[in-house]
């Protein structure tokens, strides 16, 4: 083999490339070069391999995925709980209390067209009871039902796992009424069935709801049939009404009496009938009379 043209070092036989300098040898009396014999260059990776990759290990902040399938949650969820929450706060009184109140609870729920009671003791009881069946957190202590922020993101995400297309439809005229920019939110970006957790939660709220309206139902049939013995009776009792009683000042606690002596509907009565009353025929017109030892305290 020729010596190396450029430093003039005979080669190693059979290399290609000069040991000291690394310049390319002429071989085979300089018809082939190293560079022909060099094998082919490995042919470019497929598209569709490439994109398969992408696919298994897809990157959460490119997307505007809400929750995935099992209702996790994914960076674009708080991103728009936030800028809801934020712009929620902002656009009823008490305005900047960094906390979701009944007023502007009541305020979402008007933009996404769904209805609510007009009694204010009856949304303070149902959103209560909702709160607790989603597990959600609450600014305690206060005096009405109040969400901190950590709160509304469970709120939210009940309302996406719950009925995902009624969440989906809901969200947007939100998103639209509140003027909450971003990525547009398209139904894909929710889970595609109901998460169970969230069906168990509206489950527990039912219940929840159903047993509190019986009890309710029970005090107000007590309330209303108080005193039943006395009813119909003479002088100066309604026939369709019982005796109403003020509540009454607990002063000590009687060690004189049990439970089987306790006042009932009778004793009531017949108290009642010792008083004065108006002439017979005026019914209803009682007369104040003089005080009765009526043996209550």
């Amino acid at each position: 083999m020729s010596p190396c043209s450029a430093c003039g070092v005979a080669p190693v036989s059979g290399a290609y490339f000069c040991h000291m300098c690394g310049t390319k040898l002429p071989i085979d009396g300089g018809r082939t070069t190293a560079a022909a014999r060099a094998p082919p260059p490995l042919p470019p990776r497929p598209a569709t391999q490439v994109q398969t990759q992408a696919e298994v290990h897809p990157d959460p902040y490119a997307s505007n995925k809400m929750l995935d399938a099992q209702g996790n949650r994914l960076p674009a969820f708080y991103n728009l709980a936030h800028a809801l929450f934020v712009a929620l706060d902002n656009a009823v009184e008490p305005r900047g209390t960094r906390a979701i109140e009944l007023s502007k609870m009541v305020h979402w729920h008007r933009l996404i067209n769904e209805p609510l009671p007009e009694d204010h003791k009856t949304l303070w009881r149902v959103f209560g009871i909702y709160y607790e069946a989603i597990d959600a957190e609450k600014v305690l202590p206060h005096p009405e039902p109040t969400l901190t922020e950590n709160g509304w993101r469970t709120f939210l995400e009940q309302q996406m796992s719950f009925k995902p297309d009624a969440g989906h439809n809901a969200l947007l005229m939100a998103i639209n009424g509140l003027a909450v920019g971003g990525p547009p939110l398209q139904r894909e970006d929710l889970p595609p069935y109901p998460i169970q957790r969230a069906v168990d939660a509206e489950a527990k709220f039912s219940a929840n709801v159903a047993m509190v309206q019986g009890a309710l139902q029970q005090l107000n049939t007590m309330s209303t049939n108080a005193l039943a013995g006395v009813m119909c009776q003479e002088e100066g009792i309604w026939e369709d009404r019982g005796i109403s009683l003020r509540f009454p000042r607990f002063i000590r606690i009687r060690d004189d009496k049990g439970p089987e002596d306790s006042t009932d509907g009778d004793h009531v009565a017949a108290a009642y009938q010792r008083q004065a009353v108006a002439a017979p025929g005026k019914k209803g017109k009682r007369g104040k009379g003089d005080a009765v030892d009526d043996g209550f305290r």
